[in-house]
């Protein structure tokens, strides 16, 4: 090991509790021996098996011990690993802290919603070594298929297809949501709808996004094949670029539609250009990066960082757009003690205080004590470190 602090140090042994991040206090120096005296505790076990409704077994179901952490200091101190079923729907679950929890099973084609009863089963157990039973009953899914296909009809390989609940005003909102990639020829399988909800199902490929299409599932029997056609979609392109100082290469842009949850994100290339293809007919919001250093300064319902604001019908194209950015500056540095011996994982936090508003943000030094704080707008602030041993300097 190098001389500074340890960053991670874990420890696992069949029959007890996960134990991570042991390191996070120790302090190496060069040539230096360390013997170290750390309380394994005994675990518990879970057996059980995962079926479907109809008691058939589920194979490839990964499976999870989910502790209360409510009064159990083993459960926020040690960690527990997880399995899949095998072609029995058999699991074992051989590294659990003693006390109450719930074991939660999870596979592609089954339903995944927000209420996990239906998906989990609680347990309890008393002490170490203790095994319990547990049965896990998955519901399955309805499967929904389809096409999608260009505004020609030809079929579309690799598109998106998103099908969720959508419960308010905003269309691109999902709840619940279940996605699939079209094949070569255009087909796409959603694997696991639930039946009496109403879906908005929608595709979205190079050219654009097709119109959202609301689906409800049957009582009984398989939905008809939906057929989802693409629209031409629009495009928004521009450059990047600092106050006074050019293009800005490598950086991330944002893209919105007002109102909405709806959003998309593009990186500048060398010459500080950005591109957005394949966009529905919509208002746009388009920012620069926002800055961790100014966005606790901004009160609600305003915008964090001046952007520009762009309608765009089916097919138009929106290009030389100007995005402009204030400059920024790199904060970087190193922490040694006074023997010049690094500090790794030392919080280090820079504050500010501007305009009536503070903010704060916070990094950690690597194994060599290094840190540092990116993208950081022009202006005075307050550079502080905190160590359970040392304090807050």
């Amino acid at each position: 090991l190098p001389a500074g602090r340890v960053s991670d140090l874990s420890v696992a042994a069949d029959g007890h509790l996960v134990r991570r991040h042991l390191g996070n206090d120790l302090t190496l120096s060069a040539g230096e021996e360390r013997e170290l005296d750390i309380l394994l505790p005994r675990a518990a076990r879970i057996e059980g098996h995962v079926r479907d409704e109809a008691g058939a077994p589920v194979e490839g179901a990964r499976v999870h011990a989910d502790p209360s952490s409510r009064g159990n200091g083993l459960a926020q101190t040690f960690e527990s690993l997880p399995a899949l079923s095998d072609s029995q729907g058999r699991f074992q679950l051989t590294a659990v802290p003693p006390g109450p929890g719930t074991v939660v099973a999870r596979k592609v084609g089954f339903l995944r919603i927000p209420d996990p009863k239906p998906l989990a089963s609680r347990y309890e157990i008393d002490a170490p070594g203790q095994t319990v039973q547990v049965a896990v009953v998955l519901r399955r899914g309805v499967p929904v298929s389809g096409i999608v296909v260009d505004a020609g009809g030809a079929p579309v390989a690799g598109a998106e297809v998103m099908a969720g609940v959508n419960s308010g005003k905003d269309p691109w909102s999902l709840q619940q949501r279940q996605e699939a990639r079209c094949e070569e020829d255009g087909a796409f399988t959603l694997p696991g709808l639930q039946r009496g909800k109403r879906y908005l199902v929608r595709a979205r490929g190079p050219s654009g996004f097709s119109e959202a299409h609301e689906l409800v599932l049957p009582a009984e029997g398989t939905p008809a094949p939906l057929r989802l056609a693409l629209r031409e979609g629009g495009v928004l392109a521009g450059h990047l670029v600092v106050t006074g100082d050019g293009n800005v290469a490598d950086r991330s842009i944002q893209l919105r539609i007002v109102d909405s949850q709806f959003q998309l994100y593009a990186t500048t290339d060398d010459e500080g250009a950005f591109r957005f293809e394949g966009l529905p007919a919509a208002t746009f919001l388009l920012t620069p990066p926002q800055s961790v250093y100014t966005s606790s300064h901004v009160r609600r319902g305003e915008t964090q960082a001046p952007g520009i604001e762009v309608t765009l019908r089916a097919g138009d194209i929106r290009d030389g757009l100007e995005l402009s950015m204030a400059p920024t500056k790199r904060l970087a540095g190193l922490v040694v003690d006074e023997s010049f011996v690094p500090y790794a994982r030392l919080m280090l936090r820079i504050a500010w205080s501007r305009d009536g508003h503070s903010g704060s943000h916070a990094v950690a030094t690597d194994r060599q004590g290094r840190f540092q704080f990116p993208n950081v707008p022009e202006g005075s602030y307050r550079l502080s470190a905190n160590n359970q041993e040392l304090g807050t300097f």
